[in-house]
């Protein structure tokens, strides 16, 4: 099953941070704070505030779902029963990509820089490395996201392709989504 069990780290500042993946009991927590996220925090993010229409209930069903799926996981970082952090990896569908799945990951602005991230990051890479099927951890970054993408590059993933102007801002300007990968290496 798509699960992590509760872990505690400590951050770079001496913050204790829980890791987990959420209940269904969760939904009303994570549903406020991916709206938070997109109403203070669009620079980064795909969806708009706007395009985001999930009720806490279907929020629910989405962790009951990717909980009971075997090549996808949600883990959450928490501090003090509030949500800072959110990591999503999915594993494709068709038989022919089942090997291959895709994350997105997001830390609360007053958190970044701690380590969150990483960490959370580092929980996929271990849970992955427990299921043969996965042989490989995919995600996109937009081009501006130079945090992000040294995040990315400093725990192993290469960028595997640049879609030009990919992405256009409510001021019109453009950015390129950068796709990165990362292949399991097992001993």
């Amino acid at each position: 099953m798509g699960h992590i069990a509760e872990t505690l780290f400590e951050t770079k500042d001496q913050m204790l941070i829980s890791l987990r993946s959420p209940t269904v009991s969760d939904a009303p927590r994570l549903h406020t704070f991916v709206k938070d996220l997109l109403s203070s925090e669009q620079e980064y993010l795909l969806t708009t505030p706007t395009e985001f229409h999930l009720t806490a209930a279907q929020q629910a069903e989405w962790i009951e779902k990717l909980y009971k799926q075997e090549n996808s996981v949600i883990i959450i970082a928490e501090k003090d029963q509030s949500i800072i952090g959110l990591l999503d990896f999915q594993g494709a569908r068709k038989n022919k990509m089942a090997h291959v799945g895709s994350f997105g990951l997001s830390v609360r602005s007053g958190y970044r820089g701690r380590g969150i991230g990483r960490v959370l990051i580092n929980n996929l890479i271990e849970w992955v490395n427990q299921r043969e099927q996965i042989e490989k951890i995919c995600l996109e970054v937009f081009s501006n996201n130079a945090a992000a993408i040294k995040l990315y590059k400093s725990v192993g993933f290469i960028e595997e392709g640049r879609q030009a102007r990919q992405i256009r801002l409510e001021d019109g300007r453009y950015l390129d989504l950068i796709q990165m990968g990362l292949f399991v290496i097992r001993n």
